[in-house]
């Protein structure tokens, strides 16, 4: 169960976006600690799943609102409020400190409050859209991560012949359980 504080806005950003001049937040109860683990959580899950030229090899802010909303229950929030926000994510600094110091450590006790069965799916359908959206009709190469990214997110097997790497360059295969247990990183 998450643990609550007062609903607050949060600006989502990313160090090397070109989306700068765009507004990308949530409204989440997510008190800071969770909701900087939880940006955490989705980043080490999408450096596990397949590189495509048609899906940025990284969380950016408008895949961290999509995910943030379909995994906490976030509001998304495309204009900046009045009042401002509360306070602002940059997900290359999150990578950075949090997700990479997870890397190294026993993140499973820190994890247990934002993990969430589904999580790898929900990043698979954010990489699905981004694929949609960028892909150009008729872009044979684009044609190909829309088509694989569909099998994978229908539950089908990934044969280690399609040659599917990872961003770190580690071999992607197999299937993405729906078990509905929690979806831990493998890492």
């Amino acid at each position: 169960m998450d643990r609550l504080n007062e609903s607050r806005i949060v600006k989502l950003t990313h160090h090397y976006s070109l989306l700068k001049d765009e507004f990308y937040g949530v409204r989440t109860s997510l008190i800071p600690e969770d909701l900087m683990l939880a940006c955490a959580y989705v980043q080490l899950l999408r450096d596990e799943l397949p590189d495509f030229t048609s899906v940025d090899d990284c969380i950016g802010e408008s895949e961290g609102m999509a995910l943030l909303s379909a995994l906490y229950g976030a509001e998304e929030l495309r204009k900046a409020p009045p009042e401002g926000a509360a306070e602002e994510i940059d997900f290359h600094e999150n990578w950075e400190t949090v997700a990479s110091l997870l890397h190294v450590r026993d993140y499973q006790g820190a994890f247990s409050r934002v993990v969430r069965p589904g999580a790898r799916l929900a990043v698979i359908d954010v990489m699905l859209r981004c694929a949609r959206k960028n892909a150009p009709k008729g872009c044979s190469e684009n044609d190909r991560d829309v088509e694989i990214l569909e099998h994978i997110q229908s539950g089908g097997d990934v044969p280690a012949e399609w040659g599917l790497r990872t961003i770190t360059g580690a071999a992607y295969t197999g299937t993405i359980p729906v078990t509905g247990e929690d979806d831990y990183p493998s890492r």
